[in-house]
């Protein structure tokens, strides 16, 4: 991507924010977290975060850095006023990334799609996660 692609997709996507994880001790970037805002109801000011995180160096992996990345971002997400919930999903074979998403305070709901989600995937197995709904309708 161009530099003027890159600012507009990290700095000016209102529905994206975008965070880069490095390991304090060097300061070697390890991957990178972000979420988006998804509305998957009539009611537009209620948002659906999806949560999405890449380790991509594997030497970090397996340490908990990514479930504590993930419960920070979950916790900061539920304080938002406008908060429905807070989704993530991964391949149904990603037993480590299934693990971090339950200790970030997530909970399996099942297989994409999800009605609650519907959300595209790719070719493959997926399963959804998510926070308790804060609306007593959902």
């Amino acid at each position: 991507m161009s530099a003027a692609q890159l600012r507009e997709l990290f700095l000016r996507d209102r529905l994206r924010e975008y965070f880069l994880i490095r390991l304090l001790a060097d300061g070697t970037p390890v991957g990178r977290l972000y979420w988006r805002a998804r509305c998957f109801t009539s009611d537009a000011s209620k948002i659906d975060w999806e949560l999405n995180i890449l380790l991509a160096e594997p030497g970090v992996r397996g340490r908990g850095l990514g479930s504590a990345a993930q419960a920070l971002a979950v916790q900061h997400l539920l304080g938002r006023p406008s908060t429905r919930s807070v989704f993530a999903y991964t391949a149904v074979e990603n037993h480590a990334e299934r693990r971090a998403l339950q200790k970030a305070g997530l909970h399996e709901l099942g297989p994409l799609p999800h009605p609650r989600y519907p959300v595209s995937v790719p070719d493959g197995d997926w399963v959804v996660y998510s926070t308790r709904s804060r609306t007593a309708a959902d």
